[in-house]
């Protein structure tokens, strides 16, 4: 079956198929070497002019990219708990 003919599901199906490799790749080696090759992926499935592909991939790039940004701010922002103030009253200058 020609490209062309392809319906809108199985575009669909095609996109979220390619879109769930790229997560998977994602989710066994995240490193940045692993994000260069998906970027390799993209320029050669656009070559090829897989487009539903593409759009897979990219969208799997893009959602690695949130979460990893997530987690970096949740982290950042949970330090506040890790740091312990003590209000008593030991400096306290006033006479009784």
């Amino acid at each position: 079956m020609s490209r062309e003919n392809l319906t809108s599901e199985q575009k669909k199906r095609i996109t979220e198929e390619a879109y769930r490799m790229a997560m998977l790749d994602l989710s066994h080696d995240s490193s940045r070497e692993a994000m260069d090759d998906l970027e390799m992926t993209l320029r050669d499935l656009e070559n090829e002019e897989m487009y539903e592909e593409c759009a897979g991939v990219l969208r799997a790039m893009e959602t690695y990219g949130f979460i990893k940004n997530f987690y970096m701010v949740t982290e950042k922002s949970n330090l506040s708990d890790k740091i312990k103030l003590n209000y008593d009253k030991d400096n306290d200058n006033t006479a009784s």
